[in-house]
C-alpha cells in the first residue's frame, strides 16, 4: 500500500509503499502522514500548499517538545487533529 511521508531534513513529501522510517534521499527521518495518497493528490493547488505548510509547522513542533503517543490518555496532548500519525 502507498503511504505519504514527510522529511522534514530535505522537506519533501515522498509517496511510499509501506511504513518507511528514513528518507530515499537524504536519509533522514520521515513522519508518515494521516492522509492518503488519494486525497493528497485530489487537493487543489492551495490546499496542497496549506496542508504543506501546516505539517512543516507540526514537524517543527514536534521536533521541539516531547512526543504524545497516548494522547486519548494525556488532555495536554489533545489541540488539534494530528498530520502525523505515531
Amino acid at each position: 500500500m502507498m503511504y505519504m511521508h514527510y522529511c522534514k531534513n530535505c522537506d519533501h513529501f515522498h509517496m511510499l509503499n509501506g511504513h518507511k522510517h528514513s528518507c530515499p534521499g537524504c536519509g533522514g527521518a520521515l513522519f508518515e502522514l494521516s492522509i492518503s495518497f488519494l486525497d493528497f493528490t485530489q487537493m487543489d493547488a492551495d490546499e496542497r500548499e496549506r496542508y504543506q505548510k501546516r505539517c512543516r509547522e507540526q514537524a517543527e513542533r514536534q521536533e521541539a517538545s516531547p512526543s504524545c503517543k497516548k494522547q486519548a490518555y494525556r488532555p495536554e496532548c489533545t489541540a488539534s487533529p494530528p498530520l502525523f500519525l505515531p
